[in-house]
């Protein structure tokens, strides 16, 4: 109860002659109610009902978002929560919120489990949300105040006190790699360039160790001095292995790294076969060579050197040699000098001595599939084979197959060729395709793969062999008893069809003699 401001000894003064009044004047109950009145009126009394308030209750929110991993942002407030947790308690209701892009309500007991993994920030909406709960007097938020969405904090609209607190930190010292420069695909055995973009702050003129790795192994490294900026370090991969291979690369942390999951990245190289190097004689031009050539000058992972005999030596001209445009034939360079560079040589309907080469040149050919592991292909023709005087000579050691009389005909007339080895690399669908036209008198040797055969002409009680091949020292070799495959080509076109065996015949066998993979266009 309180009183109004009136002066208390004229109250004192009052209240005495009060009481005597009342002394003589005993029973007078009307008069006593009247001075009641009076006193009410005079003293003017109030009462206050004084209410009782509990602990303020206040809202914790502690970011959980993946910015928060960087200088242990996160480990920071929790351990400040640890350290501070029975304080909180005596002076508040606490309840605590983890957030990021949404917040959950967490238990005490589980700050610990808290971690750093949410994808993005929503501070405006979580602060909006939780603050619009009345049970709250005030928000405590623990964040490093990145915000994905960057919102307007003015469209805040609590009218609740709002406590932020941002961890110290000290400045970062990080080492990131930022980019790997390489291309999609490299040849094999030769060198191929890789270039790792980084980016470092706080560590100016340290050195560092940068690997490229293979698994757990250091395939190369180098060192760097860095400049607290982006730089580039260049390395050099060469692959023996065709294929996809896996690489790593990698930046040695350095004492005192903010975060050290960015200093390696992995990147992939796809390793191809270098491009397939051919070398394509032909000893007059055909159908065969025009569709043959043009096919393997349009593959992109064949390098093609061709050439073609105009005009044989015993062949009579017309205007003196010095006013012919056609040069003359390098038999020497071609057999002797260069014939290693090559991965294949292609002989059609080619006969050598009419260009006076020695059986040295033959024998080195012999030497180009058995040493170096070459490929060679001979081509049906009436200067091919037999025919073309290569019997008893060091290419009838690498042939296939056992080669023809040279005074045995060439067969003439339509076939189609039966497939007698189907699950041959070199083996093509015998069923409605189109014929061919002429076959060699070819016959199997010993141990060999027979791919396919005529279906009618016999040779010694056994099919003239049409396709036939065999590996030899390091090397491989292929028998074609046709040269007519051309009509896989044109044949379907003016029917409108598909050439598709055409280009997987051929295909199959250039990728075979060079032991290659196929590879992407």
């Amino acid at each position: 109860m309180s009183f109004s401001s009136v002066d208390f000894t004229s109250i004192l003064i009052f209240s005495a002659v009060l009481i005597l009044t009342l002394i003589y004047s005993k029973f007078r109950l009307l008069r006593i109610s009247v001075l009641v009145i009076i006193l009410f009126i005079l003293f003017q009394p109030t009462f206050v009902l004084l209410e009782k308030k509990g602990k303020p209750n206040l809202a914790i929110l502690i970011d959980n978002s993946k910015s928060m991993i960087f200088n242990q942002r996160l480990e920071k407030a929790k351990k400040f929560y640890r350290e501070n947790l029975q304080l909180i308690q005596k002076y508040f209701e606490a309840d605590f919120y983890q957030f990021s892009d949404k917040y959950t309500l967490i238990r005490k007991s589980d700050l610990a489990q808290v971690k750093a993994d949410g994808n993005s920030t929503d501070i405006l909406n979580t602060l909006n949300e939780i603050g619009a709960n009345d049970k709250y007097d005030a928000i405590f938020i623990f964040s490093d105040g990145i915000d994905s969405f960057s919102q307007d904090i003015r469209k805040l609209k609590l009218k609740k006190p709002v406590i932020t607190v941002c961890p110290k930190e000290e400045p970062i010292k990080d080492i990131s790699i930022v980019e790997i420069k390489t291309s999609d695909f490299a040849f094999k055995n030769v060198p191929s360039e890789v270039t790792i973009v980084f980016y470092s702050i706080g560590f100016e003129g340290k050195e560092v160790n940068i690997y490229i790795k293979k698994g757990k192994e250091i395939v190369l490294s180098k060192k760097k001095i860095l400049d607290g900026s982006y730089q580039e370090i260049s390395f050099e991969i060469t692959s023996a292995k065709v294929g996809t291979e896996t690489y790593t690369a990698e930046i040695e942390p350095l004492l005192g790294e903010t975060v050290t999951t960015n200093n390696r990245k992995n990147f992939a190289i796809e390793t191809i076969r270098e491009k397939i190097r051919i070398l394509y004689i032909c000893g007059q031009p055909s159908p065969e060579y025009y569709f043959l050539r043009y096919f393997l000058k349009s593959n992109p992972s064949i390098e093609l050197v061709s050439f073609v005999i105009l005009r044989n030596p015993e062949d009579i001209a017309v205007v003196p040699e010095e006013k012919l445009s056609l040069i003359p034939f390098p038999a020497r360079e071609i057999f002797l000098k260069d014939l290693f560079d090559y991965d294949i040589l292609i002989l059609e309907n080619f006969n050598y001595s009419r260009f006076y080469l020695t059986q040295d040149y033959l024998a080195n050919v012999e030497r180009f599939v058995r040493e170096k592991g070459g490929g060679f292909l001979m081509i049906a023709g009436d200067n091919a084979f037999g025919k073309g005087a290569y019997f008893g000579t060091a290419i009838e050691k690498i042939l296939p197959v056992i080669m023809d009389n040279p005074d045995e005909p060439f067969e003439e007339g339509l076939f189609t060729p039966v497939v007698v080895n189907k699950n041959h690399p070199l083996s093509f669908p015998d069923k409605d395709i189109y014929p061919l036209d002429g076959c060699q008198h070819l016959r199997p040797k010993p141990n060999t793969n027979v791919i396919a055969v005529h279906p009618t002409l016999k040779l010694e009680q056994k099919n003239a062999v049409v396709l036939a091949c065999m590996e030899y020292g390091k090397g491989r070799t292929v028998a074609l008893g046709t040269n007519t495959t051309w009509k896989w080509l044109l044949s379907p076109a003016y029917e409108g069809k598909s050439d598709l065996i055409y280009k997987n015949f051929w295909e199959n066998i250039i990728y075979w003699l060079s032991s290659a993979e196929r590879t992407k266009s």
